[in-house]
């Protein structure tokens, strides 16, 4: 524990979720005083034997936030929407709910030191085998996800403007790739499929993609946030290695002292698989389920990939867990918790 992160007060949006959880773990472990907005529906289970502050309230309200938000020195708003049946979901859960915490913010917190907001590279959009996005290039977002978070980045960067006699806000934002890592719940079905032998793709899938283990994403996070070059600045946080999802089933593989056999699915299929899933949780009232039609666009793309040269310049970032390492720590995770 690090005494002089004793004054640093962190608001968690998300406190609860995956990524959430994670950081509010490595703050208290460094000493900050921690607290969290939650939902009645949140689930504690990561965080309920933890010495933080939760307060159960929304991104909808101004005012809800105006406790929570006092002597606040850091806000990380992880909080979002990944699965949505149409734009406006994932805009209602992304957009709106980033404008209401940034407004009330600037209403009730003039002393912020730092705001960590985490998109996505979905925001950014894919790109081409040997062509790693960095920052400076273009946003070319291809699905509703993406291009909600897009939306949310240009919400954050209306804040670091002057606002009407409002000082501008200092916000950092974060774009991960994929995370791994114990807790996560959307790979985890790959991982089973692969524990079975079996490798599923769609046929001449060729995709390659970046990469980040959670404590690297988390320590990144923090970094950022403690750092004054990353004011008002844009990151990729992800392993400066290249992965393809062969790499990731054989690796997996060999942990599990498994052999595999790969299935090539016809894209058709794929697509009518989607179009089916979507349409019966869309007449269910239930959210989308993992495989749906924004996600065949996300497959459909050749490359995911992303520099973290940036954050490294910036405030030394690196992410120093290599695949095997974290795939194994996550194996034995989810095999010691039941999930595997």
């Amino acid at each position: 524990m690090n005494s002089n992160n004793f004054d640093k007060i962190a608001l968690i949006t998300g406190i609860s979720g995956f990524v959430g959880s994670h950081l509010a773990q490595q703050l208290v472990a460094q000493g900050w005083q921690v607290r969290g907005l939650i939902r009645a529906s949140s689930n504690l289970r990561w965080i309920q034997d933890l010495p933080i502050t939760l307060y159960q309230c929304g991104l909808t309200n101004i005012e809800s936030l105006e406790g929570p938000l006092q002597g606040v020195t850091h806000v990380f708003h992880i909080a979002g929407v990944v699965k949505a049946n149409s734009l406006q979901q994932f805009e209602a859960g992304n957009v709106a709910t980033t404008a209401t915490l940034l407004q009330a913010i600037s209403k009730y917190n003039k002393n912020i030191q730092h705001i960590v907001v985490t998109s996505s590279l979905a925001a950014a959009g894919p790109t081409v085998p040997n062509l790693p996005l960095i920052e400076a290039m273009a946003a070319k977002p291809v699905n509703w996800y993406g291009k909600s978070k897009w939306a949310q980045e240009q919400v954050c960067l209306n804040y670091t403007q002057q606002q009407q006699q409002q000082p501008p806000l200092p916000i950092t934002i974060i774009r991960p790739p994929v995370v791994y890592g114990p807790r996560e719940t959307d790979v985890l079905l790959f991982f089973k499929l692969i524990k079975r032998g079996i490798l599923l793709q769609p046929t001449g899938n060729k995709q390659v993609l970046s990469l980040i283990y959670i404590d690297d994403l988390v320590n990144g996070l923090i970094a950022a946030a403690q750092s004054k070059n990353t004011i008002n600045q844009t990151y990729f946080l992800a392993h400066n290695q290249i992965y393809i999802w062969h790499d990731l089933a054989k690796t997996t593989a060999q942990i599990l002292q498994k052999k595999i056999i790969t299935i090539s699915l016809p894209r058709s299929f794929i697509k009518t698989m989607a179009i089916i899933a979507q349409g019966w949780a869309k007449l269910r009232g239930r959210t989308a389920t993992t495989l749906n039609t924004q996600k065949i666009i996300e497959m459909e793309q050749a490359a995911w990939i992303c520099s973290p040269a940036k954050a490294y310049n910036d405030f030394n970032f690196e992410a120093t867990t290599s695949l095997a390492s974290g795939l194994k720590t996550t194996l034995n995770w989810y095999q010691q918790h039941g999930w595997l």
